[in-house]
């Protein structure tokens, strides 16, 4: 009898676990021109950093999993990038990035809200932190997007947060 019970169990656990995962919510992610974006060549001002572009779309879809739904997809399109700081002219893209108070990070977006497949917000932004120098941010060696992340949580915080609804 008990281990009728358990296998009961351990089905219903597994159905439940498939419902949630097929409930989660989703960001898709799509840059519209990268190669044109005013702050994301690659060397010698070649395509788009193909590296970077995956690392954002990875960040958007670790802030979705904290900020959405179950059920929830967000559609973003990127439209323009311009990076914090600027590199030194002839300096090579590896060079370091020198920070001012007049080269703060800007990202132009489009997005598309849907609960359910309904449509709850749209709206084309152009996001910006012009304080950026101000936060505290650990040094951040190696995250060479680190106020652009900063400037999306910001973003999502204020757009798709449900406790400040």
């Amino acid at each position: 009898m008990r281990s009728k019970r358990v296998a009961a169990f351990v089905l219903s656990a597994s159905l439940c676990s498939l419902a949630l995962s097929g409930a989660q919510a989703a960001v898709s992610v799509s840059f519209k021109d990268p190669d044109k974006f005013t702050d994301m060549a690659g060397r010698e001002g070649g395509p788009a950093d193909q590296r970077l572009l995956r690392e954002l779309t990875a960040y958007f879809g670790k802030l979705g999993e904290k900020y959405l739904r179950p059920g929830q997809e967000l559609s973003v399109e990127v439209s323009d990038i311009d990076r914090a700081g600027r590199v030194r002219p002839g300096g090579g893209i590896n060079s370091p990035r020198i920070l001012t108070d007049a080269t703060w990070p800007k990202m132009t977006l489009r997005y598309e809200l849907r609960d359910g497949g309904k449509l709850m917000a749209s709206n084309a932004e152009t996001l910006r932190d012009q304080s950026y120098l101000s936060h505290a941010l650990p040094s951040g060696e190696g995250d060479d997007l680190r106020y652009e992340k900063r400037m999306l949580d910001d973003w999502f915080a204020v757009r798709f947060d449900p406790s400040a609804r």
